[in-house]
């Protein structure tokens, strides 16, 4: 595993740590709107992958199909599965364009073979664009 994989591990980690303050609930639209996006700005694994490194996130988007398979199981914490996905998010936004060809095929093939709740949670329209 490289350091930044190892970087990336590490933010996935804090995402699975963080996540549980995430707001579920709202009695608005606008509310919801509003708490998070405060929630997103303050919580501190989306603040280090926004601040990470090109590899860092290169690293982080490799990961990822991984992650969304072990949070997507039957017994999910359904915080991390919500965050999980914005942070990939994230992720593809300020990675260095176009994303290396191993990465897309890598992305593409586990999305072609994913059939958990994984494909559902992978934002796939972004990645495309």
């Amino acid at each position: 595993m490289t350091e930044a994989e190892k970087q990336a591990l590490g933010i996935y980690e804090m995402i699975c740590a963080t996540s549980g303050d995430r707001p579920l609930s709202f009695n608005t639209v606008e509310q919801l709107k509003r708490e998070m996006s405060y929630w997103k700005a303050k919580n501190p694994a989306l603040i280090a992958l926004r601040n990470s490194s090109p590899e860092v996130q290169l690293g982080f988007l490799n990961q990822s199909f991984e992650w969304l398979r072990a949070e997507a199981r039957a017994d999910r914490n359904i915080r991390v599965c919500q965050t999980l996905p914005e942070a990939i998010q994230i992720a593809l936004e300020l990675a260095s364009k176009p994303l290396p060809p191993e990465l897309t095929l890598r992305l593409l093939t586990e999305f072609r073979r994913e059939f958990s709740m994984a494909r559902v949670y992978f934002p796939f329209g972004q990645f495309l664009s």
